[in-house]
């Protein structure tokens, strides 16, 4: 009965999670052949991208580029190596927070949940201990 829950659970944190990572995507093209009858005005760009610091931003544009290489090259048993890089690396929680979900969306990508329960739950301390540590305002 938990496995039945598990994955699915697993799989809506991932997805729900990636949403840093789909925030630092390009706008789509908005062509004339693709834009709504009667839509003249452009749509505005919901997502807070444009508000991370230049560094992150370019960071996690570069990160995606790499893990779209690696995955056209068909080098995939690399990316999980890439994201542990990326951790030993930075402590900015941004960067952190999507290194840690793609490295379990990679370990859990052969049924291997446990592992990837075990990242995120890593994850999860990381950033309980960072809001833990951030002083109150009054």
């Amino acid at each position: 009965m938990q496995r039945k829950f598990l994955i699915p659970t697993v799989a809506a944190m991932l997805f729900l999670g990636s949403t840093a990572w789909l925030a630092t995507a390009a706008p789509p093209d908005r062509s004339a052949s693709m834009a709504a009858p009667g839509d003249g005005a452009p749509r505005r760009d919901r997502s807070n991208a444009h508000r991370l610091p230049p560094a992150v931003r370019a960071s996690l544009v570069t990160l995606r580029s790499l893990e779209h290489l690696y995955r056209e090259s068909g080098r995939l048993d690399a990316l999980p190596g890439l994201y542990r890089d990326v951790l030993a690396k930075t402590q900015n929680p941004m960067l952190r927070n999507v290194a840690y979900r793609h490295l379990a969306k990679l370990q859990s990508a052969p049924a291997n949940a446990d592992t990837a329960i075990a990242t995120l739950r890593q994850s999860l301390d990381e950033n309980i201990r960072r809001v833990n540590d951030t002083p109150k305002r009054h």
